[in-house]
């Protein structure tokens, strides 16, 4: 009974892991494999002696405990990483906005530039009629 849980717990941690970062997704997955492994032996050897079952036991509990962790180091990483989404789409917005108000200013600056050059053609036809 105990081991069939121990294999629904594993195969949930091996279903989050496909949701995980790359870089926790390998160290994970070997990890994984060591339970699955020892999980397999465990199963196999199903026919031991009484004291023995009790340590066994003992092992997959310990087994248990460490899938959990694991799957609670997999919601925290996928939390994180939803907040780090969010952070990043509000910088990009303001990002967007510092570049649309930029753009505007370079607008302004070229129509100055025109106004001024216009001004100073002005001015110059302007003096062309006094004699200095």
């Amino acid at each position: 009974m105990q081991l069939s849980y121990a294999q629904e717990l594993l195969n949930q941690l091996e279903f989050l892991l496909d949701d995980s970062l790359p870089s926790e997704y390998v160290v994970e997955k070997a990890n994984a494999r060591g339970y699955r492994q020892r999980l397999s032996e465990l199963n196999g050897n199903h026919k031991v002696k009484a004291e023995g079952a009790s340590s066994r036991r003992d092992q997959l509990l310990v087994q248990a405990n460490r899938i959990q962790e694991s799957s609670n180091r997999l919601n925290n990483i996928q939390r994180m990483a939803l907040e780090n989404e969010k952070i990043g789409g509000d910088v990009l917005t303001t990002l967007r906005g510092q570049r649309e108000t930029l753009e505007r200013s370079r607008d302004e600056m070229t129509d100055a530039e025109d106004n001024v050059n216009r001004s100073n053609k002005t001015l110059k036809s302007m003096a062309s009629w006094w004699p200095f």
